[in-house]
């Protein structure tokens, strides 16, 4: 099982790979193509990847405390 700091760099990584997908469309195309939904998409998962790291280290911390 991956822990939740490889997830983390797992999700950052599609990040990253979104955001030069899109470079690379914007590159290629006219301003006429809307592609605001991919960097917003990239910064969805960006946020959903800390959330889950956090939860994740909450989480474990807790279960030592206990």
């Amino acid at each position: 099982m991956q822990s939740a700091l490889e997830k983390f760099h797992v999700s950052i990584n599609r990040v990253r790979d979104l955001i030069a997908l899109h470079n690379s469309v914007r590159a290629k195309s006219t301003s006429a193509l809307d592609l605001s939904d991919m960097l917003r998409a990239a910064l969805v998962l960006a946020v959903s990847a800390l959330d889950y790291y956090i939860h994740e280290i909450v989480r474990l911390r807790m279960l030592e405390i206990h």
